[in-house]
């Protein structure tokens, strides 16, 4: 036996089935919307306090955005370095944030040798002796204050 529906039939359970479900959704009072403002943030929060408890760094203070002058102990890598800060090579943020843990103070960089230094050492060195005929600059092309004399070339050149 075949069970066929004609098109009223079908058009009659069609029309039950929307008329049940719009009655079931009417009634219910409606939840607050999960995307406001204050709840994203508030969840990002958390997601970042644990993604650090789960990499084992406690107490961690985000920024207070009421109150940015309060002090914090996690910043981007930019941040750290305008502090002073450098995250140790290796280390792993959690969504681009670094635990103070994570990071060294950055060390003075070592003074350059000033130019009066440089001078008072190029002008203590002695030159070697040099032998009549021999040429102290050897391998500087450019070089014309220790050239040998025609002379001594040999009478390679006739002038």
């Amino acid at each position: 036996m075949t069970d066929t529906l004609n098109q009223t039939q079908l058009a009659q359970i069609v029309s039950a089935v929307l008329a049940a479900f719009n009655t079931s959704n009417s009634s219910a009072p409606k939840a607050p919307a999960i995307s406001s403002p204050v709840d994203k943030l508030a969840q990002r929060h958390a997601a970042i306090r644990a993604g650090f408890k789960r990499r084992g760094f406690q107490n961690v203070v985000l920024m207070d955005r009421n109150d940015p002058t309060k002090p914090f102990n996690v910043r981007p890598f930019k941040g750290w370095l305008e502090q002073g800060r450098q995250v140790r090579k290796g280390q792993r943020g959690v969504k681009g944030l670094f635990f103070i843990d994570q990071t060294d103070v950055i060390k003075p960089a070592k003074a350059a040798i000033p130019a009066e230094q440089k001078t008072l050492f190029r002008g203590s060195q002695e030159s070697p002796r040099q032998e009549e005929g021999q040429s102290v600059c050897i391998g500087l092309t450019d070089c014309t204050h220790h050239k040998p004399a025609r002379s001594d070339l040999g009478g390679l050149f006739a002038s």
